[in-house]
């Protein structure tokens, strides 16, 4: 959702005078805070593509994120707003209040918010171990939705998030959709036996420590409609769509040592009221993703080593599968504050359904990235 400069102060102002930072920033032991966000995360980049023999190379330098945000709160609610100029003009991030009861075991959570689906998804851009997010959660298509979520945290073990949203503006390329979702409702469930686990430094825990394993799993139900068809809309009107996700997910975290992974899958059909013309051109389409990461702190507090393999398939009858292994060092200068991370990829495709001279095959891609991350 793009916002000028003038709505984005209007918001800023409007949530500002009253209890307004999401709970993974926000401060304690204070009855009544305010805490600006900063995230600035230049990123230098050359990736070398290899298609048939062909190699092209492809430096960039990109401010692949530039947040601007605050918080404030109180006792029994919190609020936070920010908005991403890394594109050039202002767009919303998160804009959602947070109001608990009974001491955390029941909260409310209202306004532009990401659905919860997973760990990694729902994990701070800042907070991930490596310069990217996994590429297999990219089978699912989630974007921050305009909902209500009821979350919280029982006996200390289990915790739980349900809600229900209208669907988002954009897609995952900042662009409006064609036929947004009219419904998208679900929830996510994790268990922590061993007590909370950290997320906010993302797949590892700075400070160590005792072991900590958790497990979650997710669903969530969506219905889109006036979406065009594939082929321009030639032979008939647009169509409806019903989409379900399903997540599954395991971390363990122990003296800054910690290994994650998740599972999703996605199928997508015809919504009932499709006209019958065109169901058999819509075949269901199965989208299946996971990937393990490992990361282990080689100085502590300081260095850390990680990698982490991808492989996901936007439509298994189809083939085509892609499989992305990642390996990277990070460099904590201050904290989560300051943090210093390269990395290199190769990503390439495992029984590509094209022929091998096909030029539709998926090309051979290596990339280095450097990322210096800046944070409040």
């Amino acid at each position: 959702m793009r916002i000028t400069p003038g709505l984005a102060a209007l918001l800023l102002v409007s949530l500002t005078s009253g209890p307004a930072v999401a709970a993974d920033r926000e401060p304690t032991g204070l009855p009544l805070w305010m805490k600006p966000i900063l995230e600035l995360q230049p990123l230098a980049a050359l990736r070398v593509e290899d298609r048939l023999g062909s190699r092209e190379t492809v430096p960039e330098l990109s401010l692949h994120r530039a947040e601007l945000g605050l918080g404030v709160g109180g006792a029994l609610a919190a609020a936070t707003l920010s908005v991403d100029i890394s594109r050039g003009l202002p767009e919303l991030r998160d804009a959602f209040i947070d109001v608990g009861f009974l001491e955390g075991i029941v909260a409310v959570r209202a306004g532009f918010l990401r659905p919860p689906l997973g760990r990694e998804y729902l994990a701070a851009e800042d907070r991930h171990t490596l310069p990217e997010e996994p590429a297999a959660l990219g089978v699912v298509d989630l974007q921050r939705e305009l909902g209500v979520e009821l979350h919280g945290r029982l006996a200390g073990i289990l915790s739980y998030g349900v809600g229900a949203w209208n669907g988002a503006a954009e897609g995952a390329d900042g662009e409006p959709r064609q036929g947004d979702s009219l419904v998208l409702a679900g929830g996510r469930l994790a268990v922590e036996p061993l007590g909370p686990l950290p997320a906010e430094e993302g797949a590892s825990d700075l400070e160590g420590g005792g072991p900590r394993l958790a497990f979650g799993a997710a669903a969530l139900f969506g219905r889109r409609s006036g979406v065009p068809f594939p082929s321009g809309g030639k032979i008939g009107a647009e169509y409806g769509e019903d989409r379900l996700r399903l997540g599954g997910e395991a971390a363990l975290k122990w003296a800054g040592v910690s290994a994650t992974g998740e599972i999703v899958w996605s199928t997508a059909k015809p919504a009932p009221g499709t006209s019958a013309a065109l169901e058999p051109r819509l075949p269901r389409v199965d989208g299946l993703g996971g990937y393990l990461q490992l990361a282990a702190f080689v100085v502590k507090r300081r260095l850390e080593l990680a990698a982490r393999c991808d492989a996901w398939d936007e439509d298994v009858d189809v083939g085509g599968a892609l499989i992305s292994p990642t390996a990277g060092i990070s460099f904590y200068a201050l904290g989560t504050a300051v943090v210093l991370r390269l990395a290199y990829g190769v990503k390439f495709a495992v029984m590509d359904p094209f022929p091998a001279e096909s030029p539709y095959n998926e090309p051979v891609t290596h990339q280095v990235l450097l990322m210096l991350q800046l944070s409040v």
